[in-house]
């Protein structure tokens, strides 16, 4: 795969660079840069979601993105890149970002929103495009049921500091916000708006659950362990 390098991207290949010296085999690879001054990059097959799917996410699905995350965090810990920061950042966790290969997210792409950060940012932003958001509940799981995964993702992660974490979803929401409207898109701006009013609606449930403990059955375990290990 080709696209056009950014401004952001020496640091994205040096990054790749990292993962791949540390043998981590979810990412894509940096092949090099073309004549046109075009990165190349490996391409994983499988399917990657078009939307946030009314956020109906199973729990294995759920722990399988966490284990991921977590390598990835523990491959960039200590490193140049964090900066002084716990870890580096995938920046954009939306499921969007998964490639599932026989109904599971086995792959993580699209490391244009790198960044120096600690591991709860991340998390955050994950629990919000996984679970945490206003839905259609004709189509999506009720609030309740998506509030309940919440601590079964935080725990297959292994996420310690899970204080005031409602806020953290909200700082991520504020970023995006930014973001959006910086580049004029006032339709994405009113979603997240709609975003943050439902987050502080609902902090305490979020904060509560966030501490709360929840895990997978060992057999669902046992199947995402072997999933990674296929990869």
């Amino acid at each position: 795969m080709r696209r056009p390098t950014r401004e952001h991207s020496a640091f994205v290949h040096e990054l790749l660079r990292l993962l791949e010296q540390r043998g981590v085999g979810f990412a894509p690879r940096l092949i090099g840069v073309d004549e046109h001054d075009r990165e190349i990059l490996s391409f994983h097959e499988g399917w990657v979601p078009p939307n946030l799917e009314w956020r109906r996410w199973s729990d294995r699905q759920l722990a399988a993105a966490a284990t991921l995350v977590r390598e990835l965090h523990d491959a960039t810990a200590g490193s140049h890149l964090a900066r002084g920061a716990e870890v580096v950042c995938h920046g954009d966790l939306s499921p969007c970002n998964f490639v599932f290969v026989d109904g599971e997210p086995r792959f993580l792409i699209d490391f244009d929103g790198a960044h120096a950060d600690s591991r709860k940012s991340d998390l955050a932003y994950m629990a919000w495009a996984w679970l945490i958001g206003r839905e259609d509940e004709t189509h999506a799981p009720s609030f309740d049921d998506r509030l309940g995964q919440l601590p079964l993702l935080l725990e297959s992660y292994g996420l310690v500091d899970r204080s005031e974490f409602a806020a953290a979803i909200e700082a991520e929401q504020k970023e995006t916000l930014s973001a959006v409207l910086r580049r004029g898109d006032v339709d994405a701006g009113e979603w997240v708006n709609a975003e943050i009013r439902f987050m502080r609606a609902h902090a305490d449930a979020v904060n509560s659950a966030a501490l709360s403990k929840r895990r997978l059955h060992a057999a669902s375990l046992r199947r995402v362990s072997d999933a990674r290990q296929l990869q």
